[in-house]
């Protein structure tokens, strides 16, 4: 059959075409393979104006990601997806790259999608709680000031370090092209951050490189840096790695290019930061762990770099960690598109714990943001800092960043606890002196133990307390070093081995206060006394020492009083630190007769003192009574007594007078032998002169009624 010269025409454009499309798509292959990602998207976008190749589609969505082009990455991803059967990882970029381009709840769709197919892909729950976490993220750091530093050009600036008074980064503004963003090679440049003046680090190799992040140790004489190898160090498939290099100052130049023993053509070793001391590194790299790219630590031993260990979980994700800063305090901060995120890289924060690390934490907005924020430096714990974004670029480029936290209205928080149980304590004097100016402030605990002040400025203070005249710890606060999403807040630690001994001297009957008690406290144990004054409403207090017996006794004109007693012997502080105590007072009313028998004073009670018939002498019962007096006594030292002794009607009246008075007389003598005046304490013997009843001379009465006449009485003749 004859065709026609327009249909020949026809076929012949359309096999050019496909022609066309088929080299574009074998280039662009090539080049996505060897990661010249600039290249690939040209070669894609060219090939997909008249192909339809599936493959393409994903491949040019990936190359847009990669160079942090999200916008242009998702309709790109769309196309890729909308086929009946589609790969989870497609579902999983493009959930990402949604999410980067603030679409939260489109991201939620496809990240719900991916699970679905890989219901054990950690990736996809981390994404999920990415999502669900966004907006309190956002909420993150209000006070946070963000500002694009003078550095920045038209061209890409990013990872800051700390170089002296200089700012180092990394840019790509002059240069030979790098395949793989299509810019220029990156190299490292010094910024005066005042000033915003640059210029290249004079440490930079010539040729096709690309340098940095740096890493200056704190000596200024030595720095790590990551640069990519040469052309002639690619690995088996045909990549160029990137790898650390050592670069010292000698002689006021920059010596360059000793390689860190464990680079290799085979995986990259990148983004070097060295501690405090300089001995050890984190840095990241792809040889293998439990993602993409992977933190890895190395410590240097007698002058050895030591074997690279993996951080491993929590830190590293099965996404990419990397731009890791070991800051001043020893907190890491890196950045990880694999841990739940705002979207692309978010910076995280962990801190270091025994051999591993606490569970990383999102720093939130402003810092991060739905694009790649990483890069972040701060030696003041999150108050101020650096970081490079890609937030406001339509192209990929990146951006440096100046971040500091706005410091006034600073509200200190703090607690006063017990040091051994950890009770937070009341009354406690707590004073705040500012070191700059020696200028004093002062408040007092509440009864949970806490206490406030608001920081006028954001100088250096000094925190300490007093309670019982002991000091706590002092705490220096300086706001610079505290964790910026944290209040500040401080804890004092109070340290008194003694117990407090809270107590009220009350009236006998009817528990009303008694003020102006001299109150004794007696150690029984270690000797020793001290004195207090019951206040208005009656309440004193004393402080007790450990393991000891104590007794507490109190004194005033018109009153009786006891002894009452209290041990810290085998007391658990926790519960006993405020014991309350009652001490008991009894009016006395001088003149009034008080029969010992069946009788208390105060807490003493008495017995009768019991004689055999006929007879004077102290029994062994009558001397525990008459020990009860004489606690009595001395417990009451202004005290003036007058022991009188009685009988029954029977017998002659002249016998049963001597006899009351020997008796009396015995009991007297007794007492003094123990250490009481006897000008405190009288004798008198009553015979049947005082009876208490009917039962005289002739009267027929009971023996009960006539044992009541038989008693010992004590007189108040002086209180």
């Amino acid at each position: 059959m004859k065709r026609s010269i327009p249909t020949i025409i026809l076929l012949t454009v359309g096999l050019l075409l496909t022609s066309c499309a088929v080299n574009y798509l074998q280039k662009g292959h090539t080049a996505y393979d060897r990661l010249e990602y600039h290249h690939a998207i040209d070669y894609y976008e060219k090939a997909l104006t008249t192909s339809d190749d599936d493959l393409a589609k994903r491949r040019l969505a990936d190359s847009y990601r990669l160079t942090s082009q999200f916008d242009k990455a998702e309709p790109w991803y769309a196309a890729a997806a909308s086929g009946p059967v589609v790969d989870p990882e497609v579902q999983y970029q493009y959930a990402r790259v949604l999410l980067a381009n603030d679409k939260p709840a489109d991201a939620r769709i496809w990240a719900e999608a991916f699970l679905r197919q890989a219901p054990t892909d950690a990736r996809g729950k981390a994404l999920l709680e990415a999502i669900e976490q966004r907006e309190a993220w956002l909420s993150k750091n209000r006070q946070v000031e963000v500002t694009p530093m003078a550095f920045n050009t038209a061209a890409s600036e990013f990872s800051p370090a700390f170089f002296g008074d200089r700012i180092a980064f990394v840019t790509d503004r002059e240069g030979t092209p790098d395949p793989w963003t299509g810019r220029h090679y990156a190299r490292i440049y010094l910024g005066d951050p005042l000033t915003g003046s640059a210029y290249a680090w004079p440490g930079h190799t010539p040729g096709e490189y690309s340098e940095g992040p740096l890493s200056l140790c704190r000596n200024g004489r030595t720095c790590y840096y990551s640069r990519n190898n040469d052309r002639s160090g690619k690995g088996k498939d045909d990549v160029i790695r990137v790898s650390i290099y050592h670069a010292s100052l000698i002689a006021g130049e920059w010596v360059p290019g000793v390689p860190f023993p464990y680079n290799s053509t085979e995986y990259s070793n990148m983004h070097p930061s060295l501690n405090e001391a300089g001995d050890t590194m984190i840095y990241a790299s792809d040889q293998g762990g439990l993602g993409g790219m992977d933190l890895f630590m190395s410590v240097q031993q007698g002058g050895q770099w030591s074997l690279p260990q993996n951080l491993g979980a929590p830190v590293n994700s099965p996404g990419n960690e990397a731009f890791p800063f070991l800051a001043p305090d020893g907190t890491l901060y890196f950045a990880s598109d694999g841990l739940p995120g705002l979207g692309g890289l978010d910076v995280f924060m962990v801190k270091r714990l025994g051999a591993g690390w606490s569970d990383p934490v999102n720093v939130g907005s402003p810092i991060n943001s739905s694009k790649d924020d990483f890069g972040l430096i701060s030696a003041d714990q999150l108050f101020s800092g650096y970081f490079s974004s890609n937030r406001n670029a339509t192209d990929g480029t990146d951006d440096l960043f100046h971040f500091e936290r706005r410091r006034e209205d600073l509200l200190l928080n703090g607690l006063v606890v017990d040091l051994e149980t950890g009770i937070p304590l009341p009354m406690v004097d707590v004073t705040l002196l500012n070191t700059a100016t020696g200028q004093e402030f002062h408040t007092t605990t509440q009864e949970n133990g806490r206490f406030q002040f608001d920081l006028p400025d954001n100088a250096v203070y000094r925190v300490s307390g007093m309670k019982n005249g002991i000091e706590t710890n002092l705490e220096i606060v300086d706001p610079a070093r505290f964790d910026p999403e944290e209040q500040l807040f401080v804890k004092l630690l109070h340290h008194d081995p003694r117990f407090t001994l809270n107590g009220k001297a009350l009236t006998k009957n009817d528990q009303q206060p008694v003020p102006g008690v001299t109150v004794k406290l007696y150690n029984a144990t270690k000797g020793g006394e001290k004195t207090a004054v019951s206040d208005a409403t009656g309440s004193f207090s004393f402080q007790l020492e450990q393991y000891s017996d104590f007794q507490v006794t109190g004194e005033k004109d018109g009153y009786f009083t006891t002894v009452q007693e209290v041990t810290t012997k085998g007391l658990d502080r926790s519960t006993t630190l405020y014991t309350k105590l009652y001490l008991t007072i009894e009016e006395v009313i001088v003149g009034t007769n008080i029969s010992l028998k069946n009788n208390c004073i105060g807490d003493i009670c008495f017995e009768d003192i019991l004689y055999d018939f006929d007879d004077y002498h102290i029994r062994s019962d009558a001397a525990r009574e008459l020990d009860k007096l004489l606690q009595l006594l001395k417990l009451n030292p202004s005290l003036q007594i007058e022991l009188g002794s009685h009988t029954d009607s029977r017998g002659r009246s002249s016998y049963n007078l001597r006899l009351s008075q020997q008796r009396a007389d015995a009991a007297v003598n007794y007492i003094v032998s123990r250490g009481i005046s006897r000008s405190r304490i009288s004798a008198r013997g009553y015979g049947e002169t005082r009876l208490v009843n009917r039962c005289d001379d002739g009267v027929d009465c009971t023996e009960a009624e006539h044992q009541a006449n038989r008693r010992t009485e004590i007189r108040i003749l002086r209180n």
